[in-house]
């Protein structure tokens, strides 16, 4: 989340007083006991008109008037009027700073939620593509989240700068007391959750009365670190006297070793006592170059790691976090965390009272758990998170499927688009089945007609993009693809064009591609029979193929209405009705066309806005359909189609703001920006779907021969065993069936284009494959463009449809053929020629 910055505006000053006059100050004072010393002398002297004490009765009133008039050196520069209105508008001032801080407060609250779930709905997580997405080298690596409670605004995002405040006397009161009351209440944020990095100490201690209440609490914590964290990162251990407490989590992959194994499988990580841990994994605890603990580099515990800590910390494995379950003994824990503990291993200590060792020697590291409250250095820390068993028992069942792998060992084994390849039964992409593949999409009316897999879901399910209208189970028509550089677009524009190809004839799927950019999909997919047309580079060399697209996309929309005209048919939809009923009809296949980087076109080549307009208005009639792609989201220019963008793909964002754009909120903002291709697909007011694009530009690795023999071999256990946390040895047998079971494999074999050195792409095959097959889309939409010039003999031919020396001297009149004119809006390059007894005679000339 971006940092959100308020400024405070400071209090309201007392109004400043006049300096004091001195000469006013003894003219008053003497100007009156002149007047009434006056009005004394002549009520004395028996004077009593009104007239005769006309002088001094002036000087009253002039007195009385400077007095009402505040020039009597006490006067402010402001009045009562304008004082209330300017409290009115500073308190008003601080409703809205208010407002701001509150809402900046809620994002925080909801960024957060979204980093560090809540414990009771981490099954949404497991499966997608945020499972294990934290490494080493990342600021919030082994950050994991105790409770809820309060957390002051200077340590979250929001930033609050406060104003220079006037001393005690110079202080408005009413202001003053207004800001001091913001001050208290808007510096806290109420409900956030409360994170711990297990960097920060080498130990952390929680004690409480409640055995049960801790080991809920220890639940939650280490079910958020097996969710966020790869099991080749962290390992998960627990010491204790009560392992049938901990039954749940042997299933996690966390809480098994990555080599040693016994008759259950690999070896589960949980001991009755520190010395079996020790003698254990004796080898790993003292590996070479683990020393004593040190916190990590930077101003604070959740920096990045430097180059050399982020080596250190590889050379010393997966890191463990340890949870002593209030067993063992001083001198027995010391073999493990030593006196101050040790690199690469934190200990979480569950105990019913201070101890001594790691974990309670500093205060920094201590925390009590009483009725569900955490309290830290004697205050309020979090109200803890909890979580029962049984929930923590289907976390880790679900996480038992699942293995991590590297990227390099999912490009080159077994990639995403293998995926592809066993969901549609093929075995070998250079022998397809196209009869079967196309089977069940020849038609409108066939179950997948227009259902196209781009990818696959957490649960292993193919995510599929349903090009039907939405009152027939379908997406809509038009779409947009928004993701930053390097999250996967082309990769996933690669999947569409490949899952169209393997599913649907090029009688009943089209694609035309246009990229701005020169290195992009375009090149992979030209040559696809159902790829129409493949552009690239129009910014820079081949920016006049644009205009040329533009008037063929658009003939192309002209076309198929006149041949629904002639057909008498209103729109795609009762044609092919007709056409399906058994008239003889040209058949119309679904045409996508595909616009990456529509952003820059637009720039460069502003009439692609008019017929994107038309596409989106027109097209569904005559199943022409139009798929946005950018790494940002714009549709200023396209506000006559907005409405009809039916279902948008965000791929990995550049900002919040670009995910809140294209889906609602910045969840692809937080897409794993390690490996490309994860993606979120919304239709309409449906949730989110989460899904990974195939890999289909992955080396394509021969299949390997599957070898029949008359010999079985038994690789199964002598007998069946409950997976439990016990270590239970192998047998003689046991460990003779793993013998022969443990043949090495053959190595992968790839296949190289001609220079010898490049490995062809699995797309690579899928298209030489498709393109051995005679089926063609019925209608040539693009053209080679007349680039080159034809030889005379290759254009006397091409006009006489026979070579020149065929039946020569037998052609009527004196016609020249001169060139090949280019007609894009008609799909037609026709002989342009010169009848020169046509132009001798004043007479038309043809083809002009």
């Amino acid at each position: 989340m971006p940092p959100a910055r308020v400024a405070v505006a400071p209090p309201l000053a007392l109004p400043e007083r006049e300096p004091r006059n001195i000469l006013l100050m003894i003219a008053l004072p003497a100007l009156l006991v002149g007047i009434i010393g006056t009005l004394v002398v002549m009520y004395t002297s028996g004077v009593r008109s009104l007239q005769s004490g006309f002088f001094p009765m002036i000087g009253l009133i002039g007195f009385g008037a400077l007095m009402f008039s505040g020039r009597m050196g006490r006067g402010r520069r402001i009045s009562w009027g304008e004082q209330e209105k300017q409290r009115r508008m500073y308190l008003r001032q601080l409703d809205d700073d208010r407002d701001e801080v509150q809402r900046a407060a809620q994002e925080q609250r909801h960024s957060q939620l979204f980093v560090h779930g809540d414990p009771q709905e981490l099954d949404t997580v497991i499966g997608g593509p945020r499972m294990w997405e934290r490494r080493p080298a990342d600021a919030d690596f082994l950050d994991v989240r105790l409770g809820i409670g309060v957390q002051s605004t200077a340590d979250s995002a929001v930033s609050l700068q406060w104003p220079e405040v006037p001393v005690g006397e110079e202080l408005e009161p009413v202001t003053g007391r207004a800001l001091r009351d913001f001050i208290l209440e808007q510096s806290k944020i109420r409900g956030i959750g409360k994170v711990l990095s297990l960097r920060s100490r080498p130990g952390f201690s929680f004690v409480g009365d409640d055995p049960g209440e801790l080991h809920s609490f220890m639940r939650a914590v280490l079910c958020s670190l097996a969710v966020y964290h790869s099991p080749n990162e962290i390992k998960l251990m627990v010491v204790t006297r009560h392992p049938e407490l901990w039954s749940w989590l042997v299933w996690l992959p966390h809480n098994q070793h990555d080599e040693m194994f016994d008759a259950c499988g690999l070896r589960r990580l949980v001991f009755t006592s520190p010395t079996e841990l020790e003698d254990a994994l004796d080898s790993e605890l003292h590996r070479k170059g683990r020393g004593p603990w040190a916190p990590p580099s930077g101003s604070s515990p959740t920096t990045m790691l430097s180059p050399m800590e982020a080596a250190s910390g590889a050379a010393l494995g997966p890191h463990w976090v340890i949870v002593d379950d209030n067993v063992g003994t001083p001198d027995q824990w010391e073999g493990i965390t030593g006196q101050k503990g040790m690199a690469g291993i934190t200990v979480l200590r569950l105990a019913s009272r201070l101890g001594i060792g790691v974990g309670f020697s500093d205060e920094e590291d201590r925390f009590a758990l009483r009725e569900g409250r955490l309290r830290h250095r004697d205050a309020f820390y979090a109200v803890a998170d909890m979580l029962a068993e049984s929930t923590a028992d289907r976390y880790a069942r679900g996480l038992a499927r699942w293995s991590p792998m590297s990227a390099g060992e999912l490009s080159e084994t077994d990639s995403q688009g293998g995926e592809l390849l066993r969901a549609l039964g093929i075995t070998d992409p250079r022998r397809l089945d196209v009869d079967r593949l196309w089977a069940e999409s020849r038609g409108r009316g066939d179950p997948k007609w227009a259902v196209v897999p781009v990818g696959v879901k957490p649960g292993g399910e193919l995510q599929h993009v349903v090009l039907r209208a939405k009152d027939f189970g379908g997406f809509g028509f038009h779409s947009v693809v928004i993701g930053t550089s390097g999250s996967g677009k082309s990769e996933y524009f690669l999947s569409l064009c490949n899952g169209i190809a393997l599913t649907h004839s090029p009688e009943t799927f089209i694609v035309i591609f246009v990229d701005m950019k020169f290195e992009s999909a375009a090149q992979d997919l030209e040559g696809l029979p159902h790829v129409a047309g493949s552009l690239s580079n129009l910014g820079k060399d081949d920016r006049h193929l644009a205009e040329r697209m533009r008037k063929a996309v658009d003939g192309e929309i002209a076309r198929r209405y006149r041949l629904f005209k002639d057909a008498g048919a209103r729109d795609a939809n009762e044609y092919e009705e007709m056409r399906l009923a058994g008239r003889d009809l040209e058949p119309v296949p679904i045409l996508l066309v595909i616009i990456d980087e529509y952003l820059e076109l637009f720039h460069n080549h502003p009439e692609w806005i008019d017929l994107v307009i038309h596409i989106g208005q027109e097209g569904r009639g005559c199943n022409v359909f139009f798929t946005l792609g950018g790494q940002r989201l714009d549709l200023s220019s396209l506000s006559k189609v907005k409405s009809n963008i039916a279902f948008r793909v965000a791929l990995r964002a550049e900002t919040a703001e670009d995910s809140r754009d294209v889906i609602g909120n910045d969840a692809a903002l937080h897409l794993p920006s390690k490996e490309a291709g994860y993606g979120l697909l919304k239709v309409g007011p449906r949730e989110l779907e989460q899904f990974r694009c195939f890999y289909v530009s992955a080396p394509f690795v021969v299949p390997k021969k599957v070898v029949n023999t008359d010999a079985t071999v038994d690789v199964s256990f002598t007998q069946p065993r409950p997976l439990t946390w016990e270590y239970q040895p192998l047998s003689a047998e046991d460990n003779a069936a793993l013998a022969d079971a443990d043949a090495p494999d053959e190595p992968d074999e790839f296949l190289y284009h001609a220079d010898g050195f490049k490995k062809k792409k699995l797309l690579d095959v899928i298209r030489e494959s498709l393109a051995s097959h005679p089926a063609r889309a019925p209608h040539q939409i693009w053209l080679p463009p007349l680039e080159v010039g034809e030889t005379a003999d290759a254009l006397v031919e091409r006009w006489r449809g026979k070579p020149w020396w065929v039946d020569y001297g037998q052609n009527p009149g004196l016609v020249i053929p001169v060139g090949i004119e280019d007609f894009p809006e008609d799909h037609a390059q026709r002989v342009h020629v010169i009848d020169t007894e046509m132009d001798a005679t004043g007479g038309p000339a043809r083809h002009r």
